[in-house]
């Protein structure tokens, strides 16, 4: 497929999942020494920090420099279709991603960022949908793996929510590392880097 803005996305977004999984797990949850920096929360925030930036980048050139933004006449009708519903899918999550850091950093109460994350939870199974329809409902190894991604995205978003109504963060830290695993193979396989 080779799709380089998949391929740059995913790259920070790895590091958002792994590192916010880690941080709902509780892993290096105390600081070394009394008024040090909490380490979690600041490798949380670094790693939401980058998924926000390279996902927003990814959406901007997804929609500004991909083939059915250059030659929207020979992708055609579903090639746009795709292109535009893979431009709002990272951005929509940049959003979430942004409003974690903010509200990881700040120690803000988490309540809406959870609700937000409910609703990027529904809008992704509209989406997989969508995308199920674009494709004609058939599977290569590419094609699958977007849609297993997309899926371990929603439950992600899942367990956001549940976290961050105090529920279930093992739960949101295994799924953040899965999604972060699959977003590994989205960055390999439909991003282009293995052929």
């Amino acid at each position: 497929m080779g799709l380089s803005p998949v391929a740059f996305g995913m790259m920070g977004l790895t590091f958002g999942l792994f590192t916010y999984g880690l941080y709902l797990l509780g892993i290096e949850a105390k600081p070394l020494k009394e008024g040090a920096p909490d380490p979690a929360k600041t490798a949380a925030s670094i790693g939401a920090l980058s998924a926000f930036i390279s996902l927003i980048i990814m959406a901007v050139l997804q929609i500004t420099t991909s083939p059915a933004a250059v030659n929207p006449e020979a992708a055609g009708p579903v090639g746009v279709a795709l292109t535009q519903l893979f431009s709002i899918t990272p951005l929509m999550y940049a959003l979430l991603w942004l409003t974690t850091v903010i509200v990881t950093w700040a120690g803000w109460d988490g309540r809406y960022l959870g609700d937000m994350a409910l609703i990027v939870c529904i809008y992704q199974f509209i989406f997989m949908g969508i995308f199920h329809y674009l494709i004609g409902g058939v599977y290569d190894l590419n094609t699958a793996i977007i849609q297993i991604a997309l899926l371990t995205y929603a439950l992600a978003a899942l367990g956001f929510f549940l976290a961050n109504h105090g529920k279930a963060f093992k739960f949101g830290g295994v799924i953040c590392i899965w999604s972060g695993i699959m977003t590994f193979l989205l960055m390999l396989f439909p991003g282009g880097v293995i052929v």
